[in-house]
């Protein structure tokens, strides 16, 4: 359907059940744009953050999309247990002679407080990212999560250009950071797509708003200059 309506489509997975990609791949891959797997660090760190044997998977999945013919890329995002890895992170992807690099962080939610980079650690990885991208022989492209670091004027891009969400439950989510925890706009069971979208332009020129308001008042707090700000204001709740 997607193809049918004249867009292009893309792939993120964990690498586990790649070849379930096989049909649609061949079948639509001339407008598949790009086939991503994600990867939380080396052997040991990735297998700890996901489950035994995820890392091998994952290698694998890499080297079947590409056998496909795909563009290939990899995920990654920057944790407590990762963040030292992030040369040889970047060394293994050139390695793998991916398209793209996307780095973020890990953003808090309940699940996740105990694999935070600091803010200093943000800052470190985003200078030492800059630096790598001039000589990366491959496109680097930095998530919100550490690209707003240098000024917190830089909003992220949905807020500006929104991407629907939408689950198996026809739920319209504000960001795809937010499934599951709240941040649903409405229902394309009952509402239409053309207003789902309206509503979220809307409520992101008031998020812009009100993060404004807190730059000029100074009132920031720790982990502003990130998702975490529209999180904070749109989690675990359904937005009126």
């Amino acid at each position: 359907m997607v193809v049918e309506k004249g867009y292009n489509w893309s792939v993120i997975t964990n690498g586990w059940l790649a070849q379930r990609y096989e049909p649609s791949l061949r079948r639509y891959g001339e407008n598949c744009t790009l086939v991503s797997v994600s990867l939380d660090g080396l052997e040991d760190t990735h297998d700890a953050v996901r489950t035994p044997g995820s890392f091998v998977r994952a290698l694998q999945a890499l080297e079947f999309f590409k056998g496909l013919g795909m563009k290939i890329s990899v995920s990654v995002n920057l944790n407590a247990l990762n963040y030292h890895q992030l040369p040889d992170m970047l060394e293994l992807a050139v390695l793998k002679q991916v398209e793209q690099i996307t780095i973020g962080s890990v953003i808090p939610n309940d699940s996740s407080r105990n694999l935070l980079i600091t803010e200093g650690q943000k800052e470190a990885a985003y200078t030492f990212l800059k630096e790598a991208e001039e000589t990366l022989p491959t496109r680097l492209r930095l998530c919100t999560s550490l690209h707003t670091v240098e000024d917190p004027e830089k909003f992220c891009g949905n807020l500006d250009y929104p991407g629907p969400t939408i689950n198996a439950y026809g739920e319209y989510i504000f960001c795809c950071d937010t499934i599951g925890r709240g941040a649903v706009v409405g229902n394309l069971r009952t509402q239409s797509l053309t207003d789902l979208y309206i509503c979220q332009i809307k409520l992101g020129a008031r998020l812009k708003e009100l993060r404004r308001k807190r730059i000029n008042k100074g009132q920031l707090f720790a982990g502003f200059n990130s998702c975490n700000f529209c999180n904070t204001k749109l989690g675990g709740r359904k937005i009126k």
